[in-house]
């Protein structure tokens, strides 16, 4: 967003954290306000909302919206309750009229939503809070009202999840992202002091930069004075007005100093004011130069006031009346629907966008009731208990695929493995685990990518090793050799293959990349070629020799969330080079044994469960290291979402009768932890010595075999 790229919104607490558990799969809600003072919003309070709407749209996430009326009514003498009300509801319409989503986001009026759960987590902050500190924090005096001393612990409660039950029921500790002006910093500080002895987590906040008055840059805009600030009620004529008479320029007194100067953009408000609103950054830049730099610039490239204050003039009428045209159509039962109490995260997790890059691609679609049941019809079989528990919650086109399949088409199925340890830990075999039940359930082929290529610090002769050696993880799990095809890049990578990649490689340009992937200068050119090499499989020519003549054959791909961006990129490009679309089946994120916010790592064995572990290495790792999850108190419910004895069992459990008792009686604290621990430990020890002992029958031959090109039936 513009406010990113100039630094509008300069400052952040733990937005890297709440970026990280994104990656993850995992979802936020954001979280903004407004106090409801007069008719129209300014220019100024816009900024927030612009802001939090991107993000919706970026994250497809919720958002919260506080509309402050109590604090107005609190702080303004002159206004009764039932004038901050009405306020609220036509600031609503403004605020409405940005464009949010209605089906992710939920305003609210304190007078009329608060209470319940809400009330209850202000008087837990106000027990964290004494009077010194409030003083010290907030200002207030002796002569306050004690109504004011009630506002800080109202600003704070929309921090945490438990405040909204309605809105995320069963999710009261889902994390909370708050966009807010820098002088807000100070309310939501002490919501992040106080979150850890309250049990939740800190909320992150994203700050924005002061938004000056007309008058100057250190001049705060006064709702007493209309021309301090452009409203989202004045007329092209009134801006213009303002905007000439009283924007506070930068620019020398006369034309000759300020020709051979320059203004001081520092100071000046309408070069300040583009800056948050003039979109075109070549635009912005031209003027900075040309306004801003006399003595360095010829005669006639030389800009003066009353050209920059032309083009702010044209700027801010276009948003303004865009702005109105909008709210026109904000009805009163849009507003309602915007206000009304119902919840805003579905029960299934919702869908997965990637969290990097720009590219404008199709939304993900959640596996429902309906798909599965569809599945089981096709296929005549029971849905994988990965299918009815939403460990694969999420897809694109996978209905396409099930049409092609009903009118007698066939496909194929993709999935890969990164050869960076010696052996797989049991997240490594969710993928294969599902692809395995897809390839029996629909009698389709099967590719697998065996990634030696990846890791650029190991030679070449560590990377093949690797790969054969999980090439018997692999086929130990049970594929059907006459239908399925193992490759290592580094053995395999060349003629048809090779030409896709060069060919998508021609679509994605080094800055994208970088925005996907997250690339810097410093990675060598190995990384920044890989993404081809994980697209290519997805087009059925890159195999001639197992898909001879099929080069419209479609591609299923069940892949791990964190796979997404490199086949969104996949299917953005496939149009392109006259490809068909790969279909993706997703899996949510598979926690390390420390808890959901650590990813298991091969330099930290005890991360994980890996499929060579003894049933001693298993026991010790569960009952030392898996994280579980607390409850406050007898009265409370057990937090399953982030136990991870549970969410393990919940993948590997079958018994779906058992899975539902553990989680009553676990969640209910009638069920121990250590018995919750003890089944699961059975549960992977019997997985951990199946696969043992499968692996163990898997010879060099059959390796060989499952790595022959020959044509797929």
């Amino acid at each position: 967003h513009v406010f990113l790229r100039r630094g509008v919104f300069f400052a952040h607490r733990d937005l890297d954290v709440i970026l990280d558990a994104y990656k993850r799969g995992e979802k936020f809600y954001l979280y903004t306000g407004r106090g409801p003072s007069s008719e129209a919003l300014h220019l100024g309070h816009l900024i927030p909302f612009m802001f939090s709407k991107y993000l919706q749209e970026a994250f497809k996430v919720p958002l919260v919206i506080q509309l402050t009326d109590d604090e107005k009514f609190t702080w303004k003498n002159n206004l009764s309750v039932e004038e901050t009300k009405r306020l609220a509801r036509e600031n609503a319409r403004d605020i409405i009229a940005c464009g949010f989503d209605v089906t992710r986001t939920f305003l609210f009026s304190d007078f009329d939503y608060l209470g319940g759960a809400f009330y209850e987590n202000m008087v837990k902050i106000g027990r964290c809070l004494n009077y010194n500190k409030a003083k010290e924090m907030f200002g207030f005096s002796g002569e306050d009202y004690i109504a004011k001393l009630n506002f800080p612990l109202v600003q704070a409660a929309p921090s945490f999840a438990s405040t909204f039950p309605q809105l995320f029921p069963g999710k009261h500790n889902i994390r909370c992202l708050i966009p807010c002006a820098t002088d807000q910093d100070s309310y939501f500080r002490m919501a992040r002091d106080f979150a850890p002895p309250l049990g939740y987590r800190k909320p992150a906040l994203i700050k924005s930069s002061f938004f000056p008055a007309l008058q100057g840059v250190n001049v705060k805009v006064s709702a007493s004075d209309p021309n301090s600030a452009i409203y989202l009620t004045d007329t092209a004529k009134a801006i213009a007005k303002k905007i000439n008479n009283n924007a506070f320029s930068g620019g020398k007194d006369d034309k000759k100093e300020h020709k051979d100067l320059g203004a001081n953009l520092e100071i000046d408000i309408p070069f300040k004011y583009l800056s948050f609103f003039l979109e075109d950054d070549i635009e912005l830049e031209q003027i900075r130069k040309e306004y801003g730099e006399g003595p360095k610039l010829p005669e006639e490239e030389k800009m003066l006031t009353g050209a920059v204050k032309k083009r702010l003039t044209q700027v801010l009428t276009q948003v303004v009346e865009r702005h109105r045209r909008t709210r026109a159509g904000v009805t009163e039962e849009l507003v309602d629907a915007f206000m009304a109490v119902r919840p805003l995260l579905p029960t299934k997790p919702e869908s997965w966008e990637s969290p990097r890059g720009k590219m404008k691609m199709d939304d993900d679609k959640l596996i429902d009731e309906s798909l599965i049941d569809r599945v089981k019809r096709l296929t005549g079989r029971e849905p994988h208990v990965f299918l009815r528990r939403g460990v694969f919650f999420s897809h694109q086109d996978f209905n396409e695929i099930l049409d092609a399949y009903e009118g007698g088409e066939m496909f194929y199925l993709y999935t890969g493995r990164e050869a960076s340890s010696q052996a797989l830990h049991i997240g490594d075999l969710i993928p294969l685990m599902f692809t395995k039940y897809l390839q029996e359930a629909f009698g389709v082929p099967v590719v697998v990518q065996l990634r030696d290529d990846g890791d650029c610090s190991l030679s070449d002769e560590e990377n093949r090793r690797r790969a054969q050696d999980s090439a018997k993880d692999i086929i130990a799990c049970g594929f059907d050799v006459t239908n399925t095809f193992i490759f290592s890049d580094l053995s395999y990578i060349g003629g048809a293959f090779y030409k896709n990649m060069v060919k998508i490689g021609q679509c994605v340009t080094v800055n994208k990349a970088r925005g996907i992937f997250g690339f810097s200068d410093e990675d060598c050119l190995s990384k920044y070629c890989f993404p081809p090499v994980q697209a290519s499989p997805s087009f059925p020519s890159s195999f001639p020799h197992l898909f001879s003549g099929m080069d419209k054959l479609r591609c299923l791909i069940p892949c791990a969330i964190d796979q997404d961006p490199y086949f969104r990129m996949t299917r953005d490009v496939a149009p392109r080079l006259g490809f068909s679309k790969p279909s993706l089946i997703e899996s949510t994120f598979f926690p390390g044994l420390q808890g959901f916010n650590g990813k298991m790592s091969a330099s930290d064995p005890n991360s994980a469960i890996y499929v060579t572990d003894t049933a001693e290495d298993i026991t010790y790792k569960i009952n030392k290291c898996a994280f579980i999850s607390k409850q406050q108190t007898d009265q409370e419910y057990r937090d399953l979402e982030e136990d991870v004895p549970f969410q393990y069992l919940s993948f590997f459990l079958e018994d779906d009768d058992e899975l539902e008792r553990i989680r009553k009686d676990y969640g209910e604290g009638k069920m121990l932890p250590g018995a919750v621990k003890k089944r699961l430990i059975e549960v992977l020890t019997k997985i951990v010595e199946r696969h043992r002992s499968a692996r163990a029958a898997v010879t060099d031959e059959m390796v060989d075999t499952f790595m022959a090109v020959r044509l797929e039936n």
